[in-house]
Order: structure tokens, then C-alpha cells, then sequence
């Protein structure tokens, strides 16, 4: 477990193994997570909660995670948006109009801890 702030995180991901696997390295590195399967669900979710980060996966069912993005973004403008994908090569987070970090498939524990430590160092928790 980390001595650095924790983070409120959304995940959000479609495959439930994917979803597990991940909320175990985000508390690993002590963080809060809250894990979801739809954007949707996500949503609803942020209506009645708050998050410092969501990350969300590109291919989700019914609304992607680039619509979720732009619709938290308008929703919440102090929340981080992290989208994530296996396709990352052919997203660029200059793309959107608005800041988007990129956590490209797979990631691993390194992975996230450098994410992790930038979005607490942007966020002034540091």
C-alpha cells in the first residue's frame, strides 16, 4: 500500500474478469475503486457519487467510452478521464478537445502506479 493520497476511481469495463482483475491492482497501489460494466451504469453511479478519476474503456455496450467521456467531461469537468484500450494506437488524446489520459491494454501494476502518480500530482494532492 502506497504513503500517497488515495484516489477515488470509476472503472469502467464491459469484461467482468478484466473489471476484477483490475479493481485488485488499483487497491493494491491503495486506492478506492468502484467498478462498473456499462457507461450507463456509470452514470447513474456519478449521480450520487463523486470520483477523482474514471476510467473507462473504449468498447463498452451501448455507450462507448468516448461518449461517456465527453458527457463526464461536460458532467464533471474537475473529474480525470482515463480511457483505456487494447487499440490504443489509433487514439491519440489530442483528438477529443478536452484532456484525456491514455492507459493502453494490458496494463500492468507499473502501468498504473506512473498514471496514478501523475493524475495525484495534477490534482495538487501530492
Amino acid at each position: 500500500m502506497s504513503s500517497r493520497p488515495a484516489l477515488n476511481i470509476l472503472y469502467v469495463e464491459d469484461a467482468a474478469e478484466v473489471r476484477e482483475l483490475s479493481r485488485e491492482l488499483f487497491e493494491l497501489l491503495g486506492h478506492v475503486v468502484e467498478p462498473v460494466g456499462s457507461a450507463e451504469a456509470a452514470l447513474l453511479w456519478l449521480d450520487a457519487n463523486a470520483a477523482d478519476v474514471m476510467i473507462a474503456d473504449v468498447s463498452l455496450p451501448g455507450l462507448n467510452g468516448i461518449e461517456l467521456l465527453r458527457q463526464a467531461r461536460l458532467r464533471w469537468p474537475a473529474m480525470h478521464l482515463v480511457l483505456s484500450s487494447g487499440y490504443s494506437h489509433s487514439l491519440r488524446p489530442d483528438q477529443f478537445g478536452f484532456q484525456v489520459f491514455m492507459l493502453p491494454k494490458p496494463f500492468d501494476l507499473d502501468d498504473l502506479d506512473a498514471l496514478f502518480r501523475v493524475l495525484i500530482a495534477r490534482s495538487g494532492r501530492a
